[in-house]
């Protein structure tokens, strides 16, 4: 794979819009039009292509975009945890907030090039299903200090991709 990688000169700045912060930047929350959270974030993703598109008329059209931003994002479930980022499977989006990591920019960037979790199994893309947090895959949630369920554990950094998920993204490789 030889990415085309092509950086902003500068930074798309869109905290002086109304749109952005009545809707994105409240404390990181994400804010449908109703003003209930969007747990989908597509309205966000939506939002943020048609501003980078705005500022760099299709220049970026084609490409993986990643948004990062300064907030903190408070997960939905357990106010003491923090999202780093997120992605929707084959959207070529990323968004990642405050407190995200090396890890987190790679696993949501495969999850935008169309790779889930290796432990969601049949509810997913997933070809195989492996117990959560016990590989060292960058698809599985190995890099936490807590399991699901919230308890502490030994963080283990994600370094591999299986064959049949190199497959995934890049359908001329054949693994015999």
């Amino acid at each position: 794979i030889k990415p085309n990688i092509r950086y902003l000169i500068r930074p798309l700045d869109l905290s002086r819009t109304n749109t952005f912060k009545n809707r994105y930047a409240r404390n990181g929350v994400i804010f449908s039009d109703d003003g209930t959270m969007d747990g989908s974030n597509i309205a966000m993703l939506d939002h943020l292509d048609a501003e980078l598109n705005k500022a760099y008329p299709g220049r970026y059209t084609n490409f993986y975009k990643l948004y990062f931003l300064l907030d903190p994002y408070p997960d939905s479930v357990n106010s003491a945890l923090v999202t780093q980022g997120f992605s929707i499977l084959n959207t070529k989006h990323g968004v990642f907030f405050n407190y995200h990591d090396r890890s987190t920019i790679s696993h949501e960037t495969f999850h935008a090039m169309g790779l889930a979790h290796t432990f969601d199994g049949i509810k997913s893309a997933a070809k195989y299903t492996y117990k959560a947090q016990q590989t060292d895959n960058i698809m599985d949630y190995c890099h936490w200090s807590t399991d699901l369920d919230g308890k502490a554990r030994t963080p283990v950094e994600g370094k591999i991709l299986f064959g049949w998920q190199w497959e995934i993204l890049n359908s001329t490789i054949k693994i015999k």
